[in-house]
């Protein structure tokens, strides 16, 4: 081997060593805040050009990312289960696109990323988010751009006692995403929740229900009651579910899924839960150029209808307002 030839192999593993070195500075996370909240830890972190939210066990152990949004743009999210959140708005009745103004309530705010996503996208929509913990409305203010909206009323209370005090059939939308690490608060997770949610909605309105994990086998079984609420509140045929693809997945809609990942539930009041066509032909009232991953993480979790077998179990009792263990 020549000398030139030696230094080409030099100067091509140097570049290879350098671009390693970037690489691994740019995915290295790093901590921008942190605060202690209602459920424990809460870290704000940046990983290259993303933002995160992450709850987060005292000892570091076990984490999970309730969000993660482009740093520039804090209404593009990187997760495909958050903007599979908006199906909320997209199978909402034909009559019920079409009233004006249309109201909707979510339950769990976190950096208020599908809220604000709705509030841009829907001029004719007015939301209200209900955040148990003041520390994370916090970090969304200072770190996330949360900015006061006419259309948005930002409001730090427990999420049961305002569905409670959510005047009967006022909703169109109605969206659920209070879990915490790896819990859910059992008032927000009975079949008496979920009759409730059934009451507030206007007739062809629209329930989303984050079931943070896969109902699938044994650990999956406080989903599979999650998932029989809804259905003992809805009716089975007014109900759908879709799995969310992992990143890896998302260039493969006909693969099936592996690993953890979130499973969506959709249940439409007096009427049959909407089709993925029906609602991918809601698609034409989204701006790409505000969320340029929205339709392809739409696109990707219409193409996995999951059947959710929860025949077998019994949905959850109201009793204690307490958290539940999901997986």
């Amino acid at each position: 081997m020549t000398p030139a030839v030696w230094a080409l192999e030099g100067a091509a593993l140097l570049a290879a060593g350098l671009l390693l070195r970037l690489r691994a500075r740019v995915a290295a996370p790093n901590v921008v805040a942190e605060a202690r909240g209602v459920a424990g830890l809460v870290r704000v972190r940046d990983v290259g050009a993303y933002r995160e939210l992450v709850f987060v066990t005292d000892d570091d152990a076990r984490e999970m990312v309730q969000a993660r949004v482009l740093r520039r743009e804090p209404r593009v999210s990187d997760l495909a289960y958050t903007d599979g959140l908006h199906l909320a708005v997209l199978g909402c009745a034909p009559a019920v696109k079409n009233a004006a103004p249309r109201r909707a309530l979510a339950l769990g705010g976190g950096p208020l990323t599908v809220p604000r996503q709705i509030v841009a996208l829907h001029a004719d929509i007015e939301i209200a988010v209900v955040e148990i913990d003041a520390e994370v409305i916090a970090l969304a203010r200072e770190h996330f751009g949360l900015r006061d909206e006419p259309r948005l009323d930002v409001q730090i209370a427990d999420g049961r006692e305002a569905l409670d005090n959510t005047p009967l059939a006022s909703l169109d939308a109605l969206v659920v995403d209070a879990f915490g690490l790896g819990t859910v608060p059992r008032a927000l997770a009975s079949e008496a929740f979920f009759r409730a949610c059934h009451a507030r909605l206007r007739d062809g309105g629209c329930l989303v229900v984050n079931l943070a994990g896969t109902p699938d086998g044994a650990r999956g079984v406080g989903l599979r009651r999650i998932h029989r609420g809804i259905v003992a509140a809805f009716g089975a045929p007014a109900v759908a579910a879709f799995g969310v693809p992992l990143p890896g997945e998302l260039q493969r809609p006909s693969a099936p899924l592996v690993g953890a990942r979130n499973t969506i539930a959709l249940a439409r009041k007096n009427g049959a839960a909407p089709t993925p066509a029906e609602l991918a032909s809601s698609f034409g009232a989204l701006d790409p150029s505000l969320a340029p991953r929205m339709l392809p993480h739409l696109r990707a979790i219409l193409a996995r209808p999951t059947a959710v077998d929860s025949s077998g179990v019994d949905p959850w009792a109201e009793g204690e307002s307490t958290s539940l263990p999901i997986r």
